[in-house]
C-alpha cells in the first residue's frame, strides 16, 4: 500500500500515514519519501505550535520524541522506499530572549534522537535541521557525530547568490 501511494503521488504531495506522521516525496528521479513529524507538537515547531520550544526544556518530551522516532525507525527499517527521517523542522526561532541558550540544547537533543533511531535503523539517513529556521549551524560542534546525517537548510527573503549562501557552504 505505501509503495502503490509513493508511485501515485506527485512531487512534492503529502501522503498522510496516520494523523501526525506524513510522508513527503522528495525527488523526481525516483519515488523516494522522508518521514517528517514537520506540524507534531512535540518538537514545538514555530509554525504548527504554541511558539516556544518546550521540547527542548523538557526531559519527558524528550523521552517521547525518542520513543516515538524509534518506533518509526524500527517500522521502516526495511523500506528501501524510505530515504530517511527528517526530526524536527524550524526547531528554534530568532526571537526569542534565551535563544542561545535553546541553540545549545539542540544538538544533544538531535544526538539523543539520533541514538534512539540507530538502536533499531542503520539504514536510513536521518535529517536535522539548523536552529532559527534551520539556517543556523553555528550551534553544531560534532557534525559528523552519525555517518547517515544530512543537514536541511532553509534560507528566507534575500537575493538568490552565492555569498547569501556562504554560511551554509562552509558548514560542510
Amino acid at each position: 500500500a505505501l509503495q502503490s501511494a509513493i508511485n501515485n503521488a506527485a512531487v512534492g504531495e503529502t501522503i498522510a500515514l496516520t494523523s501526525n506522521i506524513t510522508l513527503t516525496s522528495r525527488v523526481t528521479v525516483s519515488n523516494v519519501v522522508t518521514i517528517d513529524l514537520n506540524g507534531y507538537i512535540i518538537t514545538g515547531n514555530i509554525d504548527d505550535s504554541y511558539g516556544y520550544p518546550w521540547l527542548l526544556e523538557s526531559e519527558a518530551s524528550q523521552q517521547l520524541m525518542c520513543n516515538i522516532w524509534r518506533k518509526i525507525a524500527d517500522y521502516y527499517k526495511n523500506e528501501p522506499v524510505i530515504l530517511g527521517y527528517d526530526l524536527m523542522n524550524e526547531p528554534i526561532a530568532p526571537y526569542f530572549d534565551n535563544m542561545e541558550d535553546l541553540n545549545a540544547k539542540l544538538e544533544p537533543l538531535y544526538k539523543r534522537v539520533v541514538k534512539a533511531i540507530r538502536e533499531v535503523d542503520n539504514n536510513h539517513i536521518v535529517m536535522i535541521g539548523g536552529a532559527q529556521w534551520n539556517g543556523n549551524f553555528q550551534p553544531f560542534k560534532d557534525s559528523k557525530f552519525d555517518n547517515k546525517l544530512m543537514y536541511t537548510c532553509h534560507r528566507y527573503g534575500g537575493p538568490p547568490t552565492k555569498e547569501a549562501i556562504m554560511n551554509f557552504i562552509h558548514f560542510r
